[in-house]
C-alpha cells in the first residue's frame, strides 16, 4: 500500500507526506475519519459480519489475513523460477 497525501500545514505552508506499508494505511485511516468513514466500510463482507457478530456477543474477532493482490503474484513468481 502506498500513500501521498497533499495538506497545509499549522502555518498555511503547502506539504505532502508519502508513505508505504503500515504507516500509509495508519494515514489512510485517519483520512478515512476525517470522511466518515469507518474501518467496516472497507472490509469484505464476511469479515464484517464476523466483525459484527462478535461485538454483539462480547467476543474478540481476528479475521483471516486476505492476501494482496501482490501476494498472489508474488508467489507465481516463485513457483515459476522454482
Amino acid at each position: 500500500m502506498f500513500a501521498r497525501i497533499r495538506g497545509k500545514d499549522a502555518s498555511g505552508e503547502r506539504l505532502v507526506l508519502e508513505a508505504a506499508g503500515l504507516e500509509a494505511r495508519v494515514l489512510q485511516h485517519e483520512i478515512d475519519h476525517l470522511d466518515g468513514v469507518l474501518i467496516l466500510d472497507r472490509t469484505s463482507r464476511d469479515q464484517r459480519k464476523g466483525a459484527m457478530r462478535a461485538l454483539r456477543e462480547g467476543e474478540t474477532f481476528s479475521p483471516e489475513p486476505e492476501e494482496e493482490v501482490g501476494d498472489v503474484e508474488d508467489e507465481a513468481l516463485d513457483a515459476a523460477e522454482s
